[in-house]
């Protein structure tokens, strides 16, 4: 009883404090609200339509035992789980050689590598998927030649393909986070086992190895919810070979069973949840410390020639299939007639300026709305945050970060269901994409501002309040300009995912408010390779300069790689 009248307690005092600062009060009110509305409501949607029947009707959970007695339903998730987790792990192999390479060994063009392993992070994810169709799709210009000269073709289409599209495309996470393990921890251990006389070899699998593995857990659950939600490159490389991401799109717009496509979307949340919950019990009964109060040193030691240019040789191998993937779709746009007549014409881009000039402009105003809303949004919820207390600020944590960790259908479906009925109808309206844009891409500048403000001396803050400056001028004139790195870099990652959307706006977009993601996907299942070729250079040469505005402008655009 004592321990809940202090509780109490505590909590009546928070809430003093923050009456004494009435637009705090209001901020954090506003903040409840806009998450409850943008984000709680749509997901709940989603649970609730997953409840009832392509006709209306309440079945609890008749949807998901259908779902698990479907024998074709069974072989969707089994194709999910199969191509997500080798994807999954190749990546993480991909991106750890990748890290190890560039921070541990003194294996040469070192810059050339970074570029590689940064290129997919900045570009559609679906590109890649397209790009090897033109590579090794039934007339990619690989095929074409093969089929010439030795009589015989590797199509790209089935499960192998998604696979090794998403592989490169998600390679990049694992380097991330891998790059900084293997930059933070001390050294001494593994100079000391070489020392000893323990092989370069053993000493990477028995000590370096070891010592990443949180982060190995850490890039393995980013890179599978990827993964398990990919929509581009299984739609456009499937072959006839569905997974759950794009069953649930087929159910909802194809078969209009909106009960089962929203049933289809939570379950693509469960493998993730229990990845993660698995992560805490492993993680729990180990130690990984190496940084200790004692001084650290990183020094790269003289790398063995064969582990060196083997990694060497594995790096420029996948350096080589990163730019020719480029390459090949800025080629295609000038083809005539990709894999039959290879002449080169503009028409394709031509034709793109005079009729899908409306799905450029919007893609960049909503694009850039979006990024700038969801940045502010993100930063002041971070503020409020790490910089106050209040009842209930880790659940604003919590549901801040949602967007992120749940699938794009399922937002887009989400969004749909909420917002299709009185009192607030969007569906069709400009402003439901631009609420997408906002809400997906908030836990960027969310997390941005958390990490920046960790950062700030909180002294500053109170120097202002002690000299009688109120809240709403220290905010302005002291933590907004301190906060400008990390708007920047939260606008900059925000409009390069926003622009590149696919997964979620394809339930949103119209023939009024088109986008260039989805018309490049209508493309592609068109057969209109060269518009699409036209179009994704066009958008990946937009996201190209954007990133190098920002960067000149601040120099610090290099920050939005925290996330």
């Amino acid at each position: 009883m004592m321990k809940i009248k202090s509780y109490i307690g505590e909590k009546v005092k928070e809430l003093r404090i923050l009456a004494r600062d009435p637009l705090v009060l209001i901020l954090m009110i506003f903040c409840f609200v806009l998450l409850g509305t943008l984000v709680i409501y749509p997901l709940f949607s989603v649970l609730r339509q997953s409840a009832l029947d392509d006709m209306g009707v309440f079945v609890g959970i008749g949807n998901y035992i259908a779902f698990f007695q479907n024998p074709y339903f069974r072989q969707v998730l089994y194709n999910t789980l199969f191509i997500s987790t080798l994807a999954t792990l190749g990546a993480l192999l991909v991106g750890t050689v990748f890290g190890f390479a560039l921070t541990r060994t003194t294996v040469p063009f070192k810059p050339l590598f970074m570029i590689t392993a940064i290129l997919p992070m900045i570009t559609p994810p679906f590109v890649n998927a397209f790009a090897f169709i033109l590579l090794l799709g039934r007339v990619g210009v690989i095929n074409v030649f093969l089929q010439k000269h030795f009589g015989f073709k590797f199509i790209i289409y089935g499960w192998h393909g998604i696979v090794i599209s998403q592989i490169i495309t998600t390679f990049p996470l694992a380097f991330l986070v891998t790059t900084a393990a293997f930059s933070s921890f001390d050294t001494a251990l593994e100079d000391s086992a070489q020392d000893l006389g323990a092989r370069y070899s053993r000493v990477f699998r028995t000590i370096t190895l070891p010592l990443i593995t949180p982060a190995l857990m850490a890039a393995s659950l980013l890179i599978y919810m990827t993964n398990l939600s990919a929509f581009g490159a299984p739609a456009l490389l499937g072959g006839g070979l569905s997974v759950l991401s794009v069953e649930a799109v087929m159910q909802t717009l194809g078969v209009m069973d909106w009960g089962m496509g929203t049933t289809i979307s939570i379950i693509l949340l469960i493998p993730s949840f229990l990845l993660f919950y698995f992560q805490g019990v492993y993680r729990s009964k180990r130690s990984y410390v190496t940084v200790t109060g004692a001084p650290t040193h990183a020094e790269v030691r003289p790398t063995p020639g064969i582990i060196k240019w083997s990694l060497f040789a594995f790096l420029s191998l996948v350096s080589v299939i990163v730019f020719v993937l480029y390459l090949v779709i800025f080629a295609g746009g000038f083809a005539k007639v990709w894999g039959v007549d290879s002449s080169f014409t503009l028409a394709h881009y031509r034709l793109i300026f005079a009729n899908t000039g409306r799905s450029i402009v919007n893609s960049l105003w909503m694009s850039s709305a979006g990024a700038v809303g969801a940045a502010l949004i993100g930063l002041v919820i971070a503020y409020l945050i790490e910089r106050k207390t209040f009842f209930g600020r880790k659940i604003m944590d919590f549901v801040g970060m949602l967007p992120y960790a749940v699938p794009g259908t399922m937002m887009g479906l989400g969004l749909v269901l909420a917002f299709n009925r009185p009192p607030l109808i969007l569906t069709g309206t400009a402003f439901i994409l631009l609420l997408d844009y906002t809400i997906r891409r908030m836990p960027f500048g969310l997390r941005t501002g958390v990490s920046t403000l960790k950062q700030i001396d909180v002294a500053f803050e109170e120097a202002s309040s002690d000299l009688g400056a109120t809240w709403g001028i220290t905010f302005r004139k002291i933590v907004l300009p301190l906060l400008k790195p990390a708007f920047i870099a939260g606008v900059t990652f925000a409009f390069i995912r926003a622009i590149t959307e696919l997964t979620s706006t394809i339930f949103l977009v119209t023939p009024r408010w088109r986008v260039m993601a989805v018309d490049i996907y209508n493309f592609v299942e068109a057969g209109s390779l060269g518009m699409a070729a036209a179009m994704s250079s066009l958008l990946m040469l937009m996201v190209i300069v954007i990133i190098a505005f920002f960067y000149k402008l601040t120099g610090a655009t290099a920050t939005m790689f925290r996330m």
